[in-house]
């Protein structure tokens, strides 16, 4: 998972003013991942390419999924190779 934008420049990503954090993730087939996440955080995830599961439900290329009240964010990439943004929003 690689930060692309945030409030600070963390990890040479990109700054932007506001209170949010972009990541992108490239996942293998059949490989999974877990975001830290903060119940006082909004998560959106939206599927580019491959299939992905997130809490027993399949999202597909175009989808999205809004994640809110969250204890942890399990991404499984189904049979092909996934690429996604996730969103860290207040």
């Amino acid at each position: 998972m690689t930060l692309a934008i945030s409030p600070d420049g963390e990890a040479g990503s990109l700054v932007i003013k506001q209170d949010a954090r972009l990541y992108q993730l490239l996942l293998d087939a059949n490989t999974s991942a877990e975001l830290p996440v903060s119940k006082k955080r909004n998560y959106y995830v939206h599927v580019i390419n491959g299939e992905l599961e997130i809490d027993g439900d399949l999202i597909t290329p175009g989808d999205g999924a809004k994640i809110e009240h969250v204890n942890s964010l399990v991404m499984i990439a189904q049979q092909k190779a996934v690429k996604e943004l996730v969103f860290d929003l207040p």
